[in-house]
């Protein structure tokens, strides 16, 4: 009888890259693996990694080199690359990591213990297929009380600056039922802060058979016992409509909007291949928000240094900015990635001034901030408490997304991890709030 294998993960990337983690290791485990999570102890690392940018795949190879210096010490016995960067760099790794022990792209987590085993040395999605593992068990590595709902794998957009059609394939909406029977899952295990992920949340369904939409899918979470609050991300402006904000009335839905606008200049957004809605468009629907919702927290980003972008087409970013005034707003530089439609494009922005763009947004952005911040002072505000130390506890109000947006500080520990509690703010920063717990 063979000695049983101890797995453990190092998770890099986004939260969709997180549940192929967690899926990962739960196919490991049902295989008779024993699992672990403690990378340095453990026979076999899986690192799941990602490949969206540059300045993620760096993270990536060095996370890989770390793992293989460890194996050579005799630390651990095995490194398995997996997800993103072996789906369309495999060659490559192939040739830079000959002491990488097995490789699988994505979409294919049910096949990893085919990998660990030594059966197959690479198993790589064919994308023109689109096959994708779908909705698998998990073994959550979030902290208990949250977890992320992913809806559907891929996207069909084809933004210009974007890899994910090559990386995912299409985008494909997990089945209605499916996703409810997760969902059920989750809330059985003790989650409260659920979190809808997707490419686009606000197209999920409508290519699924039976076909759904967002708003019946929210309607149908809001009715499971245990979830506290519903958090949408990734809702696309090209596809937010009427029917998108029904999906923020059901009644475990707070009212927090991710709605990328990557740009402000029609000239900028129409090379980035998301003319539509256009700005006009963009502005109508942070309108219809703040009209019909009370206090929503509206989150969005901004690529600066596009080629082509000019100091007026700055100009009109940064006055948006600043007449919009984003909740929660992220600013990223330009990457210019290998096969992507804006690769190779003429009129380079130099780096040192995309450099000084991000960081004027960024400034502006914190202004605002820190005035949203101070007027919040004396009121009470819901949070869920994600850490407790020794006198204080980490939380997170309602427009406080997990690991992206800002935290609360609370004086006090007489409450447990996943309670949501009042607290009046008696303190800020630029970007976080500090209070005590109000007691009944």
């Amino acid at each position: 009888m063979s000695a049983i294998l101890k797995v453990s993960i190092h998770a890099l990337g986004c939260p969709k890259a997180l549940v192929d983690a967690e899926q990962l290791l739960a196919v490991s485990s049902d295989s008779g693996c024993e699992i672990s999570l403690d990378p340095d102890d453990c026979d076999v690392l899986l690192i799941n990694t990602c490949s969206f940018v540059e300045a993620a795949r760096t993270e990536s190879y060095e996370v890989i080199e770390e793992a293989l210096q460890k194996k050579k010490s005799g630390i651990i016995k095995k490194v398995i690359v997996t997800g993103c960067l072996p789906q369309i760099l495999l060659a490559e790794l192939q040739t830079k990591y000959p002491e990488v022990d097995g490789y699988l792209g994505t979409g294919l987590n049910s096949s990893i213990y085919e990998i660990i085993s030594g059966e197959k040395k690479s198993i790589i999605n064919d994308l023109n297929s689109v096959s994708s593992n779908g909705i698998l068990p998990r073994l959550k590595i979030t902290l208990p009380h949250i977890s992320y709902l992913r809806v559907s794998e891929g996207c069909s957009h084809g933004c210009s600056f974007c890899k994910i059609p090559s990386i995912r394939g299409r985008f494909r909406s997990f089945g209605l039922d499916e996703i409810l029977s997760e969902a059920n899952a989750l809330a059985d295990s003790g989650v409260k802060e659920l979190n809808i992920i997707a490419q686009d949340t606000s197209i999920v369904g409508h290519d699924a058979n039976p076909k759904y939409d967002l708003s019946t899918l929210t309607h149908k979470l809001s009715e499971i016992d245990g979830f506290e609050w519903i958090r949408i991300l990734y809702t696309n402006p090209m596809h937010f409509a009427d029917k998108t904000l029904e999906a923020f009335g059901a009644t475990k839905v707070i009212p927090y909007f991710e709605i990328p606008i990557q740009h402000a200049s029609n000239k900028i957004l129409k090379a980035m291949n998301r003319e539509k809605p256009g700005i006009d468009g963009i502005r109508e629907i942070i309108g219809k928000i703040r009209d019909n919702f009370d206090d929503p927290t509206i989150r969005s980003t901004a690529i600066v240094g596009f080629p082509g972008e000019t100091d007026e087409d700055f100009e009109i970013l940064h006055d948006f900015i600043s007449e919009i005034e984003f909740d929660r707003f992220g600013v990223f530089k330009f990457s210019d990635e290998v096969g992507t439609k804006a690769f190779g494009l003429p009129d380079k922005v130099p780096d040192d001034v995309a450099s000084e763009r991000q960081e004027q947004l960024l400034l502006t952005q914190s202004e605002i901030s820190y005035e949203r911040n101070e007027y919040l002072v004396g009121t009470v505000q819901q949070v869920i408490v994600d850490q407790i130390y020794d006198d204080y506890a980490v939380g997170r109000t309602k427009s406080d997304a997990p690991e992206i947006d800002c935290i609360v500080k609370i004086n006090g520990t007489d409450f447990e991890v996943g309670d949501i509690v009042d607290v009046k703010i008696t303190n800020f920063d630029h970007f976080d709030l500090e209070g005590a717990v109000i007691n009944d």
